[in-house]
């Protein structure tokens, strides 16, 4: 404090002499240029460090406060004050809080330090900060939100048209972890992504719950302390790294709103969202995700959206995408196909993209459980798996495995595969799931339904006694993450103690929700190197982090390779077409010219032609061929690897897919494989194509198609087709062929 008076009593000689000789402070440049060193300063803190100056605002209050106290401290030290410590002590930290809310007790500082320009800058200098921190406090408390109303603002008013909007409509760690995949999407160099991807504009709804005032959606003084009370705070951090914009409605959106509006943008307008719905209108492409945990708000809202877009005026959603968080069910499918916003909403099912994270890496594929011969690509070993829990993971599982589980023996038959399926409610978790797909119930040999068994129970200890020296697989989907863990720890050391191979050809699939389950399995595998194995034998999969990302949950991404997968296939049996007369000759003109310039107008097309009939049935066949095209995308790496063409790495072997690609050429005259020519490549190609044929049996029958003797019937789910390879060769051999050419197709497809 001496130190402090000392410095301000030197400036009196400054301040004495000012009319003569004035200090620097009160000529105009020096002083107009120290303001705006000082403005430049705290701009520059304002909007390039803002983060910083939020995270560290309880120090830099606590500086300005001392700071303050000090100037008063001071100033005060005079008359009945003078040399009281108490009494300078309160007024200096009365006054010093009370800067913070721009007040100052200026008329009871001293007359003389009012004509002191080093006391007046200072003093002028220290409220202003505290000024400013009041400023940034209230900016972290819900100032956020005028910034949005800003930004919103400037983006109506920019004229750029190369921008992609992404609205999320609902704030949740799904929404943030998806925008932030964007983000680093758009982050990557020119080249890789598409025009607009440099302008991204992240847009987060909040939604109100029913209980929940209209009035909340306004801006009000009060929202400074509360904005809300559905936990949106803890993630305007995190959009504001973004440069995201937060906005309100004012209402939930349920079915009552339908009643309400007429039109997409009168939508927006009872929302209280007239000008997110003029940006919508402005920028042609937009996406709506629509990611709350809660499913059923999820459909509500996006069946609302469907409903009002039948009405064709004030359109708004002429280009949006909109993905859906829910169950990719029977009924939810519904609302991509039917009228309104068709083909514009994709549904989100998590516990399908879980799974989808397997069929992507061979490495997890059933034939690298079994020894292959790729010579003829046959498997030498039976594939046993289970399934731990038949919740909806453990039912996406058990189609994955079943279908991709589906192989050829050494002798060109089917090979042995058995799937164990365990579950506590597993009688009325099977009666569904076998209603859908009643084939199933004649798989006795191959499936064995372990009826209300708990993974607690000595009779799953048992059971799996007897299975361990044939066990491969192993999928736990319980829904617990701890538990799940747990029951992987106790498996991996049961098969370390009972196993009479250990580890080889075996392995433990973990579903998991949170990354932070993920990092304490890591470490436990760590403390698992004491057995002297190095390679992973728990495998977590279906994190929420890596389900929620662009690559994953976006259609561009997932039906580009089938609908290129489709395009190549109908191009390859337009060739095949036979020209032996004048008729067939005009059929496979009309069939090039009817074939479409892009794989997506293909893809649009066949779709657009079975629905334009309006009947179940049509629903059905299309259903079923774009499930097969997605199938046969995945399935690619496994007839890769039968073939010897992929190694467990997942990388492709250069040399032998070119020999493979060479195979499965064509001749030019006759189109028929001519190379295939001696016993090896013959055993080779025909085992490819059975594969091929099983992989398809099997997806029909989840799909829940059956066997039949006359003409398929998409109404009654039946196809004679369904049957085995002896049978179809036999019976069937004109769609030999079909199969044979998604065999070529397979080694020809880049697939990233």
């Amino acid at each position: 404090m001496y130190m402090l008076s000392t410095v301000i009593s030197q400036t009196g000689e400054c301040n004495a002499q000012h009319a003569t000789d004035p200090c620097f402070l009160n000529q105009w440049g020096y002083s107009t240029l120290l303001l705006i060193i000082i403005g430049i300063g705290l701009v520059y803190l304002l909007f390039k460090k803002r983060k910083f100056l939020v995270d560290n605002l309880k120090w830099i209050a606590g500086t300005v406060f001392i700071a303050g106290f000090l100037i008063y401290w001071y100033a005060f030290n005079e008359g009945g004050s003078d040399s009281n410590s108490i009494a300078l002590a309160f007024r200096s930290a009365l006054s010093s809080m009370e800067m913070f809310a721009s007040h100052s007790d200026l008329l009871e500082v001293p007359e003389d330090l009012h004509h002191d320009p080093f006391y007046m800058t200072i003093f002028s200098v220290i409220h202003f900060l505290a000024v400013i921190v009041s400023a940034v406090f209230i900016i972290k408390l819900l100032g956020f939100r005028f910034i949005s109303w800003v930004r919103l603002c400037m983006a109506n008013l920019s004229r750029k048209k190369k921008c992609r909007l992404f609205i999320f409509w609902g704030v949740n760690d799904n929404a943030i972890l998806l925008a932030n995949s964007i983000r680093k999407k758009a982050a990557e160099p020119k080249g890789k992504n598409e025009e607009g991807w440099e302008n991204c504009k992240f847009i987060f709804v909040r939604l109100l719950s029913a209980n929940e005032s209209s009035s909340h959606g306004r801006f009000t003084f009060s929202h400074f302390f509360n904005s809300s009370h559905d936990g949106t705070e803890k993630f305007i951090e995190k959009i504001e790294e973004l440069d995201g914009i937060l906005v309100n409605s004012k209402f939930e959106i349920t079915g009552r709103v339908i009643d309400k509006v007429k039109s997409e943008f009168d939508l927006y307008k009872y929302l209280g969202l007239r000008r997110l719905g003029n940006l919508i209108k402005k920028y042609p492409q937009a996406t709506f995700y629509f990611l709350s945990p809660n499913e059923e708000l999820n459909l509500e809202a996006v069946s609302v959206f469907k409903e009002i877009a039948k009405c064709k005026e004030d359109r708004v959603h002429n280009q949006v995408q909109i993905y859906c968080h829910a169950r990719k069910n029977n009924q939810n499918q519904k609302l991509e196909i039917c009228d309104g916003l068709k083909h514009q909403i994709h549904i989100i099912d998590s516990s399908n993209l879980a799974v989808l994270q397997l069929k992507k890496n061979v490495r997890n594929h059933p034939v690298n459980f079994v020894d292959v011969n790729t010579s003829k690509a046959c498997v030498k070993k039976p594939f046993t798996s289970m399934i731990i829990g038949f919740g909806e993971t453990g039912r996406d599982a058990f189609r994955f495995l079943y279908e991709f589980g589906a192989l050829i023996d050494v002798n060109g038959n089917r090979n042995p595969q058995k799937i164990y399926v365990v579950d506590e409610h597993m009688d009325e978790l099977k009666g569904d799931f076998l209603m859908k797909a009643p084939a199933l119930k004649e798989r006795k040999n191959e499936l064995e339904w372990c009826e209300e068994m708990s993974i607690h129970s000595e009779r799953f200890w048992e059971k799996l006694s007897e299975i361990i020296h044939d066990l491969n697989y192993i999928v736990i989907a319980i829904g617990n993450d701890n538990e799940g863990m747990a029951l992987a720890i106790d498996l991996y050391e049961y098969a370390y103690r009972y196993r009479k191979d250990c580890f080889n050809d075996f392995r433990i699939y973990l579903r998991v929700n949170g990354s932070c389950n993920t990092i304490q399995l890591k470490q436990i595998k760590e403390y698992f190197n004491i057995y002297g194995n190095t390679r992973d034998v728990i495998i977590t999969f279906g994190a929420q982090e890596e389900i929620f990302s662009y690559d994953v949950v976006s259609t561009d991404v997932l039906e580009v390779l089938a609908k290129e997968f489709y395009y190549a296939y109908q191009k390859i049996m337009i060739d095949a077409m036979p020209e032996t007369n004048e008729k067939e000759i005009e059929e496979k003109k009309k069939a090039k010219e009817s074939l479409k310039q892009t794989a997506e107008e293909e893809w649009n097309a066949r779709r657009e032609a079975l629905q334009d009939k309006h009947s179940l049935n049509a629903q059905i066949k299309l259903a079923y061929q774009e499930e097969q095209d997605r199938a046969n995308v995945w399935h690619i790496d496994t007839k890769k690897f039968l073939a010897g063409a992929m190694g467990e790495d997942g990388k492709d072997n250069k040399e032998r897919l070119k020999e493979m690609v060479e195979l499965t050429q064509r001749d030019a005259h006759t189109l028929n494989y001519s190379k295939v020519c001696d016993v090896v490549s013959s055993t080779l190609f025909d085992n490819l194509s059975k594969c091929e044929h099983l992989r398809w049996n099997a997806c029909m029958e989840l799909q829940g198609f059956v066997t039949c003797d006359g003409d398929k019937d998409f109404q009654q789910k039946k196809h004679k087709c369904i049957v085995d390879n002896d049978i179809l060769r036999s019976k069937y051999p004109e769609t030999i062929p079909y199969d044979q050419c998604v065999v070529e197709l397979s080694f020809r497809l880049k697939k990233n």
